[in-house]
């Protein structure tokens, strides 16, 4: 999609596929106008996300990132040798974090991970079918430091995006949850800390919607920030999202 906008600072890099998170919508003085610009692009993407899943509610808005230790993985084009002239292609995103979650296995055992999740995954549908969402998905898996897809928990994944998983990864079958995620075998043994593994949820936890929240006790931490640079051209986005 086009935005005939200004481009935020926060999209002027060389590489195409660029990372949003909360730091990125800081600024004062003429980046402020940036960042309002880069708000503007993230929550319109994330509406049409949305739109095209059939969703009740928006899942990715600039008001959420700004507040959660969530990251966007845009894809978009842009005249870098003219920066100052306004105009910037969005082809899609991808947003990804940490939860805390109680799974099964395919034993029907119960297990409390502390998991990196793909929250939303969206391509433009005007470009779809052009590899944009293979590049938006390894570009996320490098940076977060993911060695392989089996170790993701994908928030209600469309039917797009699991025959997505199986043709570029050779997933198939996935293990639906309760709380509407989806892992795949081989998730729990894939998981840094090993599986951990709970008869029913502490009596804390609190169900908010389809997921079950628990208190953090400082058990199982997220994946670490690697902060390579990935080398793909791109960025895009959205878990259920259509490619």
């Amino acid at each position: 999609m086009d935005f005939p906008v200004e481009v935020p600072y926060a999209l002027r890099c060389p590489e195409s596929i660029v990372r949003i998170d909360a730091a990125s919508f800081q600024g004062s003085g003429r980046a402020q106008n940036g960042t309002a610009n880069l708000a503007h692009i993230v929550t319109t993407m994330g509406k049409l996300s949305a739109s095209a899943q059939k969703l009740p509610t928006v899942i990715t808005t600039a008001d959420k990132l700004k507040i959660m230790p969530h990251r966007l993985y845009m894809l978009r084009e842009w005249n870098a040798s003219q920066p100052r002239v306004p105009g910037v292609r969005v082809l899609g995103f991808i947003k990804v974090g940490e939860k805390k979650l109680f799974l099964y296995d395919e034993r029907g055992k119960m297990h409390e991970v502390t998991a990196t999740c793909v929250l939303d995954f969206y391509v433009h549908e005007s470009c779809q079918r052009h590899g944009h969402g293979r590049a938006l998905f390894d570009a996320m898996t490098k940076r977060e430091g993911i060695a392989s897809p089996v170790q993701l928990a994908i928030d209600r994944p469309s039917h797009k995006f699991t025959s997505f998983l199986e043709k570029h990864f050779g997933l198939r079958n996935p293990l639906q949850q309760s709380n509407n995620f989806v892992v795949f075998k081989g998730f729990f043994d894939q998981q840094p800390a090993g599986p951990r593994t709970a008869t029913a949820p502490p009596p804390s936890a609190t169900v908010r919607g389809s997921h079950m929240v628990v208190p953090d006790t400082g058990r199982g931490a997220p994946y670490p920030n690697h902060q390579q640079r990935s080398s793909i051209g791109f960025t895009v986005g959205s878990a259920m999202m259509s490619y």
